[in-house]
């Protein structure tokens, strides 16, 4: 690695025991140059590496000496990232990562760490690229980048101020819709899109219901078919993004009944909060119900201090509320045609045992955090399935009525106070830093209240 960075790279051979460097004919004046090896030089016989091995000279009276380091870490999660390649560019131009090569060049450690030395008394931009393909200029979108807002300036000393958030350039708005095999149930996939909404076109269908998955980035809509395409208008808040058209799905593809799940459990796993409704799953929205056509055991005796009623937020669950009793089982009856779905599948006859379980709490606090910024932090159950987010008041929060399980927290530095994470925009806007409990989820037993710290990188 040569720095300042030169197009015209020396001619190395070897010669014998010598490792002979013919130098490019045009150097700049009055420049410091430092030539890094890294581990390209081993002795012949037992291959030992000369790590770092750095050749300094300069083309004026002097070296130059001062210093610039930093780290580099991923926005989204904290993590340091390796093998970065950091820049320094002596023009004050804009957006220099996008159009030349830098001035100087470094190269990130395994913890993150850079560093440039032998550098001279001037002002610089500081920038990274990482997954790049080695041109030195940011021109795909699998690259990720990071800047440094203010100028930096070389000092004597070695102390790794400069922090660079890595992060994913903002790529246009994308969307697309895919029908699933169902007939009046599609799944629209959108990216960079804050606000989705869906309307229907004319008389071309009956828009019943329609749900947006905040971490999957993805909308599901159900509908009911009236000709042969189904379409729909598109926008993010109020404005018109596309008008999407879905093919009609013969009808006879829907069996005529249907089978509760749990919802938000895996398969075949029923469970139940004490202090909660027990809320069970429909693949399409519910319509109808029959509350003469379910019944519950309390250890075999009719159990009759519960109700029955269709979600009005999300028509896909059904809510069975009641005074449920610690160390108890109940068997939940459901007759056959209990429910009816808006495509006027009927319900098969079935019965739950379900055992109340006491909720967990996790009560979160932040350490070497700025009290002036806005927190956020969202709880996931496993790694990925998002379950809800709240904002630190007092760098403090407290998740109530949690299921037992494995979870994973990740915390957002919400400078706008939107209750999103926000990405960079390049020159203007740092990305929003955001953290998490760890590469592994954390278990929560039931019943017991889970204290974590979390530290601000």
């Amino acid at each position: 690695m040569i720095s300042p960075y030169t197009n015209e790279l020396p001619d190395v051979f070897l010669k014998g025991k010598k490792l002979i460097v013919k130098l490019p004919e045009k150097l700049k004046e009055n420049t410091t140059y430092s030539f890094n090896f890294g581990e390209a030089i081993g002795d012949i016989t037992e291959n030992n590496l000369a790590e770092n091995l750095t050749y300094v000279f300069s083309t004026g009276a002097f070296i130059d000496s001062l210093i610039i380091s930093g780290k580099v870490v991923e926005a989204t999660t904290g993590k340091a990232v390796k093998e970065a390649q950091v820049f320094l560019y002596e023009s004050l131009a804009d957006s220099l990562i996008f159009k030349q090569q830098p001035d100087y060049l470094s190269k990130t450690d395994d913890n993150g760490f850079f560093q440039f030395k032998h550098l001279p008394q001037k002002t610089f931009q500081l920038a990274a690229l990482s997954n790049s393909n080695n041109n030195l200029i940011y021109d795909s979108n699998n690259e990720q980048l990071a800047f440094y807002s203010d100028l930096v300036f070389p000092e004597d000393t070695l102390r790794y101020a400069h922090r660079l958030l890595l992060y994913q350039p903002i790529i246009p708005k994308q969307w697309q819709a895919e029908a699933t095999k169902d007939t009046g149930l599609f799944k629209l996939f959108v990216n960079n899109i804050d606000s989705p909404t869906l309307k229907v076109i004319g008389d071309s269908t009956t828009l019943f219901h329609y749900t947006y998955n905040y971490a999957q980035d993805s909308i599901l809509a159900f509908y009911s078919t009236l000709k042969k395409t189904a379409q729909f208008a598109f926008f993010d808040a109020d404005n018109l993004l596309d008008t999407l058209r879905i093919q009609q799905i013969e009808l006879d593809t829907l069996s005529p009944s249907f089978k509760l799940t749990n919802w938000g459990a895996s398969k075949n796993q029923f469970r139940l909060l004490i202090n909660k409704p027990f809320q069970l799953a429909s693949t399409y929205p519910l319509e109808l119900l029959d509350t003469n056509r379910f019944h519950i055991l309390h250890d075999s005796i009719l159990f009759k201090e519960a109700s029955f009623s269709i979600n009005t937020i999300n028509p896909c669950l059904l809510e069975v509320e009641a005074s449920w009793q610690e160390e108890s089982t109940y068997q939940v009856t459901f007759q056959d045609s209990a429910l009816t779905n808006i495509f006027k599948q009927h319900n098969l006859a079935d019965t739950l045992s379900v055992q109340p379980i006491l909720p967990t709490q996790i009560e979160l606090s932040l350490n070497n955090a700025d009290s002036l910024n806005t927190y956020l932090a969202q709880l996931y159950e496993g790694k990925s399935k998002f379950i809800t987010a709240q904002n630190l008041d007092s760098l403090k929060t407290i998740f109530t009525d949690i299921y037992p399980g494995a979870y994973t927290i990740k915390i957002i530095e919400d400078a706008n106070q939107n209750g999103q994470w926000d990405n960079g925009i390049y020159g203007y806007v740092q990305p929003e830093q955001m953290f998490t409990t760890g590469e592994q989820p954390f278990q929560v037993k039931e019943g017991l209240v889970h204290s974590i710290d979390l530290t601000v990188p």
